[in-house]
């Protein structure tokens, strides 16, 4: 999921840049979260940062979420739950170095160079859902 936050009158999103192999590139941005198992890894010691904040989320914060079918023929009745949250423009957000805020036409403007991976560009797509200013 992003975690997104009006920042100067400007919808932000908080992209997560990580380092794994098989990227096209150095790295690799996504959503501010992306994990299996997410209530387990909630429990273990060092969770993915910002994790808590999907699992304890007011529905006042939750702008979507739903449950998507993941591509049929290499993952057969795999299925993830994709999330956009908004905070407050007011609550502080200590952002780790590998995290960075980026306004929509940022991501779209990476994203026609393949920098973002497939979870991004999933919920990218559920964006014209949302009325997203």
């Amino acid at each position: 999921g992003f975690v997104t936050q009006k920042l100067g009158g400007t919808l932000h999103f908080l992209v997560r840049a990580s380092l794994e192999p098989g990227n096209l590139d150095v790295i690799d941005m996504g959503p501010t979260v992306a994990c299996s198992n997410a209530e387990e890894r909630a429990k273990q010691p060092n969770p993915p940062p910002f994790l808590d904040l999907f699992l304890t989320a007011p529905s006042g914060q939750i702008r979507y979420s739903a449950i998507q079918s993941e591509e049929g023929g290499r993952f057969y009745h795999f299925q993830n739950r994709y999330m956009i949250l908004e905070l407050e423009p007011d609550v502080p957000v200590d952002v780790p170095e590998h995290f960075v805020w980026m306004t929509l036409g940022q991501i779209i403007a990476f994203t026609k160079y393949s920098y973002f991976n497939i979870e991004a560009r999933n919920l990218l797509a559920c964006l014209s859902l949302l009325n997203v200013e």
